[in-house]
């Protein structure tokens, strides 16, 4: 998804450093390379300290999720199938990943079309 994650001063770079990431800065700012050496098992070994950019990210399905566009149960449908998915297609399993992938982007293609005709309602 993202190549790096811009860090601010505030960050705390020497515990990422600790866990293993690799951090780079120049001109244009300090940076660390993904993927996060921090995200483990699904998870955020630094949750309390993740970055800024991570505290603040806001994905699309959050963002429906958040305006009421999306339900609860909707959102941990279409995060549940995007994970068999994911699961499916490391293992090299086409068959099962095909049938994920198509039920994800139904569910991906009903959210967006009623964004679309809400916002021009």
């Amino acid at each position: 998804m993202f190549t790096d994650v811009t860090l601010t001063p505030d960050d705390a770079q020497n515990q990422l450093l600790s866990i293993g990431a690799v951090i780079s800065s120049d001109n244009s700012g300090t940076r660390m390379d993904q993927p996060c050496p921090a995200f483990d098992g699904g998870c955020c070994s630094v949750y309390d300290d993740r970055p800024f950019m991570c505290r603040s990210y806001r994905c699309d399905l959050l963002k429906a999720h958040e305006s009421g566009t999306i339900s609860t149960e909707e959102a941990e449908l279409i995060i549940a199938e995007a994970i068999e998915l994911r699961d499916n297609a490391s293992r090299g399993d086409e068959t099962q990943s095909a049938g994920a992938h198509s039920r994800l982007h139904s569910h991906l293609l009903a959210h967006f079309d009623a964004t679309l005709n809400e916002s021009t309602d």
